[in-house]
């Protein structure tokens, strides 16, 4: 996974619920602390980050990951952007290499990113990813509502649209609702 912070780009090898920052001797120690915020954000699963010379530069409790079902995976998103799609095939080896943040809504697990990861899986025809407890902010409630509202209830129901239209119509969804 790439992360850019004031232009300057971290690489981050996902090993499990471990990472290995790879280019780590390369960034200024200052932005260094941001990346691996920025790098948490999107993989709250992940327990250790070492360097590339294996010098831990963060260690956190280990998160409970369990799997689940992808049917039994309420979506709060309604589309799926297929060039991020064909990224995620890029690079999936199997089932193991699938973490998606969940929450438990109205004792429904509902995903809270990783959408396209579900997708993938779906494709690959895996039956179960990883999944960890997350964070849902007030709106993923809305969205998950919003989402069985038009009828996707797993990311089967999700449609794929190239990135033009997934900007326009996801995206300027969000700007309103946010904008709001």
């Amino acid at each position: 996974m790439e992360i850019f912070i004031d232009g300057i780009r971290f690489c981050f090898e996902i090993i499990g619920i471990e990472a290995r920052l790879i280019n780590s001797r390369e960034a200024p120690s200052g932005l260094l602390s941001k990346a691996i915020e920025e790098f948490l954000f999107y993989s709250g699963f992940i327990s250790m980050i070492r360097d590339e010379s294996g010098v831990v530069l963060l260690e956190r409790g280990q998160v409970e990951v369990w799997q689940a079902r992808i049917a039994e995976i309420q979506p709060t998103q309604f589309y799926i952007n297929s060039l991020k799609l064909d990224r995620c095939l890029g690079w999936i080896c199997g089932p193991q290499d699938i973490y998606v943040p969940v929450a438990m809504i109205d004792g429904r697990l509902t995903a809270v990113d990783g959408h396209t990861r579900l997708k993938a899986a779906q494709r690959l025809g895996y039956e179960f990813v990883n999944i960890y407890l997350d964070d849902d902010g007030d709106y993923i409630r809305d969205f998950a509502d919003m989402a069985i509202g038009r009828g996707i209830r797993s990311v089967c129901d999700m449609k794929v649209i190239d990135d033009a239209e997934y900007r326009v119509l996801w995206n300027g969804f969000c700007d309103e609702y946010f904008g709001r």
